[in-house]
Protein backbone atom coordinates (compact mmCIF):
# COMPACT_ATOMS: atom_id res chain seq x y z
CA UNK A 1 0.00 0.00 0.00
CA UNK A 2 1.32 3.60 -1.00
CA UNK A 3 1.36 6.07 1.72
CA UNK A 4 -0.27 9.08 1.27
CA UNK A 5 1.41 12.44 1.42
CA UNK A 6 1.20 13.38 4.77
CA UNK A 7 1.97 9.91 5.73
CA UNK A 8 5.57 10.51 3.58
CA UNK A 9 8.91 10.31 5.33
CA UNK A 10 9.71 13.08 3.45
CA UNK A 11 7.23 15.81 2.08
CA UNK A 12 8.59 18.30 -0.90
CA UNK A 13 6.61 21.64 -1.50
CA UNK A 14 7.53 24.19 -4.84
CA UNK A 15 6.54 27.70 -4.59
CA UNK A 16 8.00 30.70 -6.19
CA UNK A 17 11.53 29.10 -6.98
CA UNK A 18 11.88 26.99 -3.69
CA UNK A 19 11.94 23.58 -2.83
CA UNK A 20 11.02 22.89 0.48
CA UNK A 21 11.72 19.18 1.79
CA UNK A 22 10.35 18.88 4.97
CA UNK A 23 11.19 15.57 7.74
CA UNK A 24 7.94 13.88 8.07
CA UNK A 25 9.20 11.60 10.93
CA UNK A 26 8.47 13.06 14.55
CA UNK A 27 7.98 9.46 16.39
CA UNK A 28 12.23 9.41 15.40
CA UNK A 29 12.89 13.16 15.90
CA UNK A 30 13.34 13.42 12.11
CA UNK A 31 16.26 11.42 11.92
CA UNK A 32 17.47 10.13 9.04
CA UNK A 33 16.80 6.93 7.97
CA UNK A 34 17.19 5.20 4.29
CA UNK A 35 14.04 5.85 2.77
CA UNK A 36 14.51 9.78 3.97
CA UNK A 37 18.08 9.84 2.30
CA UNK A 38 17.18 8.15 -0.68
CA UNK A 39 14.10 10.56 -0.91
CA UNK A 40 16.58 13.57 -0.64
CA UNK A 41 18.90 11.64 -2.97
CA UNK A 42 16.26 11.69 -5.67
CA UNK A 43 14.47 14.89 -4.99
CA UNK A 44 18.34 17.06 -4.80
CA UNK A 45 19.16 15.94 -8.27
CA UNK A 46 16.12 16.57 -9.78
CA UNK A 47 16.23 19.63 -8.17
CA UNK A 48 19.77 20.52 -9.31
CA UNK A 49 18.30 19.81 -13.32
CA UNK A 50 15.61 21.94 -12.91
CA UNK A 51 16.00 25.40 -13.52
CA UNK A 52 13.38 26.95 -11.85
CA UNK A 53 14.40 25.90 -8.90
CA UNK A 54 16.40 28.87 -7.46
CA UNK A 55 16.79 27.28 -4.12
CA UNK A 56 15.96 24.24 -1.49
CA UNK A 57 15.19 24.49 1.78
CA UNK A 58 15.17 21.06 4.26
CA UNK A 59 13.34 21.59 7.41
CA UNK A 60 12.16 19.17 10.04
CA UNK A 61 9.11 21.43 11.45
CA UNK A 62 6.80 18.27 12.79
CA UNK A 63 8.75 18.69 16.53
CA UNK A 64 8.09 22.11 16.13
CA UNK A 65 4.73 22.00 15.71
CA UNK A 66 4.30 19.65 18.46
CA UNK A 67 5.78 21.70 21.13
CA UNK A 68 4.04 24.36 20.39
CA UNK A 69 0.68 22.70 20.46
CA UNK A 70 1.17 20.15 23.44
CA UNK A 71 3.68 22.35 25.10
CA UNK A 72 4.86 19.81 26.74
CA UNK A 73 7.06 20.10 29.97
CA UNK A 74 10.73 19.22 28.71
CA UNK A 75 13.77 18.33 30.96
CA UNK A 76 17.00 19.54 30.73
CA UNK A 77 18.13 16.31 29.02
CA UNK A 78 15.62 15.95 26.55
CA UNK A 79 15.35 20.05 25.32
CA UNK A 80 19.20 19.64 25.04
CA UNK A 81 18.85 16.90 22.56
CA UNK A 82 16.16 18.71 20.99
CA UNK A 83 18.82 21.86 20.06
CA UNK A 84 16.50 24.20 22.19
CA UNK A 85 19.31 24.05 25.28
CA UNK A 86 23.19 25.09 24.44
CA UNK A 87 24.65 22.60 27.29
CA UNK A 88 23.35 20.92 30.36
CA UNK A 89 25.05 21.11 34.14
CA UNK A 90 24.25 19.35 37.38
CA UNK A 91 23.71 22.01 39.87
CA UNK A 92 27.87 22.28 41.34
CA UNK A 93 29.15 23.07 38.05
CA UNK A 94 26.47 25.20 36.62
CA UNK A 95 28.34 28.34 38.05
CA UNK A 96 31.38 27.01 37.27
CA UNK A 97 30.39 26.29 33.47
CA UNK A 98 28.13 29.32 33.12
CA UNK A 99 30.97 31.80 34.53
CA UNK A 100 33.46 30.18 32.09
CA UNK A 101 31.12 30.79 29.28
CA UNK A 102 30.48 34.60 30.35
CA UNK A 103 34.56 34.82 30.11
CA UNK A 104 35.06 33.53 26.88
CA UNK A 105 31.91 35.61 25.76
CA UNK A 106 34.08 38.78 27.05
CA UNK A 107 37.34 38.25 25.23
CA UNK A 108 35.54 37.87 22.14
CA UNK A 109 35.03 40.98 19.64
CA UNK A 110 32.16 42.15 22.21
CA UNK A 111 30.88 44.47 19.18
CA UNK A 112 30.59 42.05 16.94
CA UNK A 113 28.51 40.43 19.42
CA UNK A 114 26.53 43.56 19.81
CA UNK A 115 26.27 43.62 15.64
CA UNK A 116 25.61 40.02 15.62
CA UNK A 117 22.55 40.55 18.27
CA UNK A 118 21.03 43.27 16.14
CA UNK A 119 21.01 41.82 12.59
CA UNK A 120 18.82 38.78 14.28
CA UNK A 121 16.64 40.65 15.75
CA UNK A 122 16.22 42.41 12.81
CA UNK A 123 15.84 39.15 10.92
CA UNK A 124 12.44 38.42 12.22
CA UNK A 125 11.46 41.90 11.42
CA UNK A 126 12.70 42.56 7.70
CA UNK A 127 12.30 41.16 4.47
CA UNK A 128 15.14 39.83 2.45
CA UNK A 129 16.05 43.31 0.88
CA UNK A 130 15.91 45.08 3.98
CA UNK A 131 17.88 42.54 5.93
CA UNK A 132 20.85 42.72 3.55
CA UNK A 133 21.09 45.77 3.69
CA UNK A 134 20.68 46.02 7.35
CA UNK A 135 24.19 43.27 7.94
CA UNK A 136 25.71 45.20 4.84
CA UNK A 137 25.87 48.23 6.62
CA UNK A 138 27.02 46.16 10.47
CA UNK A 139 29.44 44.54 8.31
CA UNK A 140 31.04 48.03 7.78
CA UNK A 141 30.79 49.48 10.95
CA UNK A 142 32.52 45.95 12.51
CA UNK A 143 35.03 46.41 9.56
CA UNK A 144 36.17 49.90 10.95
CA UNK A 145 36.83 48.92 14.13
CA UNK A 146 40.31 48.33 16.39
CA UNK A 147 39.08 44.82 17.24
CA UNK A 148 38.56 43.93 13.57
CA UNK A 149 42.19 45.13 12.74
CA UNK A 150 43.59 43.14 15.36
CA UNK A 151 42.02 40.05 14.22
CA UNK A 152 43.21 40.74 10.56
CA UNK A 153 46.56 41.50 12.12
CA UNK A 154 46.15 38.17 14.64
CA UNK A 155 45.43 36.27 11.89
CA UNK A 156 48.49 36.91 9.80
CA UNK A 157 50.93 36.37 12.53
CA UNK A 158 48.75 33.14 13.46
CA UNK A 159 47.98 34.19 16.85
CA UNK A 160 45.16 34.43 19.31
CA UNK A 161 43.47 37.72 19.42
CA UNK A 162 43.05 40.51 21.81
CA UNK A 163 39.94 42.19 21.41
CA UNK A 164 39.42 45.44 23.43
CA UNK A 165 35.82 46.32 22.88
CA UNK A 166 36.94 49.23 20.40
Amino acid sequence: MQKNETESPLLSAFSQGILTLTFNRPEARNALSPEITSGLIVALEEAQRDADVRAVGIVGEAKARELLMFSPVLGADEAHALGLLHQVHDDEALQQAATSWIETLAQGPTLAYGHIKKALLASSLNGLSTQLDVESGLQVLCQSTEDHKEAAIAFVEKRAARFQGR
